[in-house]
């Protein structure tokens, strides 16, 4: 494999340039919140819980389906059998916020059963992104971020990733997580004012926070969440997605596993052998050849956004501007600063940088970096991405080779 300059999987420009295929839509249920009678097994008691959202069953798929997305189901449970207590506030949205949530699930009642409560608190806890059905429907054709994109997305790679019919108990499901490091739903729910998309639980926060404690990390920490980061990235790539927000912000820490979230910017890759409206999930032995995508608005976070996606005016490779935005979370994690403000060539800093000019530039700030790390950097920061590494030659070069520091867990960031 060639480490040099230039990117040996950017697609063939003789390729029409093409849109986005589209995610596949699917029904999701209505619920409601309501007050609630729960019993607690560790007190032995019955307690009223409030602001508990319930799936309601009759009144499910009243709405067009081409705005819905199915729910995940756990095998050692329908997720008609789960509830969620819905609690504090963990941190703004676009759209709403994202809550805390416990789960409750219905009792198995006996026959001479004195417990009242159709339901019982249990000790796993969830995320609740609660948005405004109103602000969706209001600003998602006007804003970069798509709620419903986002959550057939996740659907979509769900389906992709998780066994045949989605059927795994909760073991499986972390396991999966854990090994594809991407953030996958538990379940979608919708009322008449929200639409609740459910997620795991994740009790580290953002990556992005955890760099602000620390000021930067040494090579060897950044070593370690670069491997599951790419990881991610490499379960987008083989899915055939492009994030298109990439960033720290939106890496999710659980213990010291890290998953890529938020996927309200996301897009499929088009392949040659994949027309507009096929649903299905094709292996990337059965797309073809990958093709560049057609212009389109400026997405994403400045500090990582690649050249070819601020300019928003030529074709651009879905795989090349995710790999770039990487390449700024790297540089970030190991200088203790954003290397940019905008990717922009009239501002000195970014010309010189993506130039060929960065070890010059890093070793005269005095950054102590490694030459492994300093020529990984330049590579996957190159401004033409034509002269950017590819996926596989980031994971094979030395630097990437090297021992990694794994983090303290630390307490819950709730």
């Amino acid at each position: 494999m060639d480490l040099g300059v230039g990117n040996d999987d950017y697609p063939d420009e003789r390729l029409p340039t093409r849109n986005p295929p589209r995610f596949p839509p699917v029904p999701f249920d209505f619920s409601v919140s309501m007050n609630v009678l729960v019993y607690r097994p560790e007190l032995e008691k019955e307690e009223v819980f409030e602001n508990v959202l319930i799936r309601d069953v009759e009144s499910s798929d009243e709405e067009d389906n081409s705005s819905n997305v199915v729910a995940f189901e756990l095998a050692d449970g329908d997720n008609r059998d789960r509830a969620y207590w819905l609690q504090s506030t963990l941190m703004k949205a676009i759209y709403g916020r994202v809550r805390l949530a416990t789960v409750l699930r219905k009792r198995n009642r006996t026959e001479n059963d004195t417990i009242l409560a159709e339901w019982e608190i249990t000790n796993e806890r969830c995320a609740v992104k609660q948005m405004s059905r109103q602000q969706i429907n209001k600003n998602r054709q006007r804003l970069a971020e798509n709620p419903i994109q986002e959550i057939h997305a996740m659907q979509y790679i769900s389906s992709s990733l998780l066994p045949i019919g989605g059927n795994a108990n909760r073991e499986a499901f972390a396991s999966v997580m854990n090994e594809y490091n991407v953030l996958l739903p538990l379940d979608v729910l919708y009322d008449d004012y929200y639409l609740y998309s459910i997620m795991p639980y994740c009790n580290g926060g953002e990556l992005f926070t955890r760099l602000d404690e620390s000021t930067k990390f040494t090579e060897a920490q950044a070593r370690y969440w670069m491997r599951q980061i790419l990881q991610g990235v490499q379960t987008l790539q083989d899915v055939g997605i492009c994030h298109r927000d990439m960033s720290l912000e939106n890496i999710l820490i659980h213990d010291n596993n890290c998953y890529i979230m938020d996927f309200g910017m996301c897009c499929r890759v088009p392949f040659t052998n994949i027309q507009d409206d096929s649903e299905g999930v094709f292996l990337p032995n059965m797309r073809g050849d990958r093709q560049m995508l057609n212009a389109d608005r400026t997405m994403g976070k400045w500090s990582y956004m690649s050249p070819e996606i601020a300019q928003s005016n030529e074709p651009f490779d879905g795989f090349a501007i995710d790999l770039w935005a990487v390449g700024a979370m790297l540089f970030t994690m190991v200088a203790g600063f954003h290397p940019w403000s905008r990717p922009d060539r009239a501002e000195e800093r970014f010309l010189y940088l993506t130039g060929g000019y960065l070890e010059r530039m890093l070793t005269e700030w005095g950054l102590g970096l490694s030459p492994a790390i300093l020529d990984l950097l330049q590579k996957m920061l190159f401004y033409d991405a034509r002269d950017r590494l590819s996926l596989a030659q980031i994971l094979a070069h030395p630097w990437m080779q090297g021992e990694v520091e794994a983090p303290d867990i630390r307490p819950s960031w709730s």
